[in-house]
């Protein structure tokens, strides 16, 4: 019989939503590989080269036991009993004695059960450290060493000079452009990468462009505030796949605003995209349980089947004070009321529309003001949300917000939600500034 032909398996590149879906499978600690490729629809050996290549040491420095030595029962040099272990680091035979079960699914310790109580070395499988380093590698493969390359030596033996007479580029690439291989265009490029001895600001036209903060490392300062159980199936692609399958469906976006680092109390933002409406309330500045507790008021004050109409679909930000806003999904007799999903890590266009509309609060409230003043209640939060929501848009075809949101939701949940209508040739942001209940 004809020898079959091996199928071929190309190396898959896993997403941070497949790392996230792979940590959860490997806390189970009751999956396996097969399961968690079928699963993140991949190879198991994607899975094995993912987690093999991508895990964490624990700190040595934190281990109170040191190990014992892999070759305690073998080694010549062992003086003592055979039957003893051996714990002699500065022995030139002291190798690390390993756990067993590392060799095996899921190759590391998350989860473990004994995890607390063994003194080995442990390994760790972190989705958001094997992001960053997945990143890393990626970029780096692809830069090209220019000082083995004999086609940048001979370009920069020739142009090189002329630049630095403060001639232009092409000026000196048409003058030896039948000796080299390569265009204009890869060789500017080639100087932008510093491949050349010359730089790129010895060129006439050269512009120096700003360059956006964490560009290289989006993930620099992030740290993720909740488990990342809750992030499964509430992430940002979730949340468009919900969109795409109900266009109609209300969206509700929520953020933060700050004052002073100093301050106790912050203000939470609601924006509603359709009609640019908003609502704010006062909690207590980095506790997830005031800002999920003011998300529970307006449920008794609305109820159950008026909050998941008005509320069906609520973005956030992976957040402190987002931590537990999941928790508003279900009420306690576990009835479905609206559905929370969280926005990738440093993309806070994917709530763009709520960022915009901050500029109104801003005017009467500017930055690094602190929120600690008495005048600062939920009276004044109310005066100053009327005022912006009585302000006519040009995107709404100078229509307001108050009245969009009226012809959606009727005046009784805007009463509940203590939002008055100002007329617009009344509406003054510097007065509600100076607003005093």
């Amino acid at each position: 019989m004809p020898k079959r032909k091996k199928k071929k398996v190309s190396y898959q590149r896993l997403t941070y939503e497949q790392r996230i879906l792979l940590v959860n499978e490997i806390n189970s600690r009751q999956s396996s590989a097969s399961k968690a490729a079928a699963k993140l629809n991949v190879s198991r050996q994607t899975i094995y080269n993912e987690i093999n290549t991508h895990f964490t040491y624990s700190n040595k420095e934190g281990l109170i036991i040191v190990p014992n030595c892999k070759f305690s029962f073998t080694c010549l040099n062992h003086d003592h009993d055979r039957r003893t272990l051996c714990y002699r680091t500065h022995c030139p035979n002291y190798v690390e004695y390993e756990c067993p079960k590392l060799k095996k699914f899921p190759f590391v310790c998350n989860k473990c059960p004994k995890s607390n109580f063994c003194y080995l070395e442990k390994r760790y499988y972190n989705p958001l450290e094997s992001q960053i380093e997945a990143e890393s590698i990626r970029k780096t493969s692809r830069e090209k060493k220019f000082y083995l390359d004999d086609e940048v030596k001979l370009v920069d033996q020739l142009l090189s000079p002329i630049i630095r007479e403060r001639n232009s580029l092409h000026h000196a690439y048409s003058l030896y452009k039948d000796e080299i291989s390569v265009c204009e265009r890869t060789v500017r490029c080639w100087i932008y990468n510093r491949a050349l001895s010359v730089k790129a600001h010895d060129l006439p036209m050269y512009v120096v462009y700003p360059r956006s903060h964490n560009k290289d490392n989006p993930y620099k300062r992030l740290n993720i505030r909740h488990g990342f159980e809750v992030l499964n199936g509430r992430m940002y692609k979730d949340y468009v796949k919900v969109i795409e399958a109900y266009p109609d469906i209300g969206v509700v976006q929520t953020d933060t605003l700050e004052g002073q680092k100093k301050d106790k109390q912050a203000l939470m933002t609601i924006h509603f995209p359709e009609s640019n409406f908003m609502l704010g309330y006062l909690y207590k500045k980095g506790d997830p349980t005031s800002f999920l507790e003011k998300f529970k008021q307006l449920r008794e004050i609305l109820g159950v089947e008026v909050f998941g109409n008005v509320f069906p679909l609520i973005l956030t930000d992976n957040g402190t004070e987002t931590k537990r806003l999941w928790e508003i999904e279900q009420t306690s007799d576990e009835i479905q009321t609206t559905n929370v999903f969280y926005c990738d890590p440093y993309s806070a266009w994917q709530k763009g529309s709520l960022e915009r509309n901050h500029y109104y609060v801003r005017k009467v409230l500017p930055k690094y003001q602190t929120l600690d003043l008495p005048k600062y209640n939920d009276a004044f939060i109310n005066n100053m949300f009327s005022h912006i929501n009585n302000v006519p848009r040009a995107c709404l075809e100078d229509k307001t917000p108050y009245s969009l949101f009226l012809k959606r939701y009727g005046a009784d949940v805007l009463e509940k939600l203590n939002i008055r209508y100002i007329d617009p040739r009344l509406v003054s942001l510097i007065k509600a500034r100076s607003f005093s209940s």
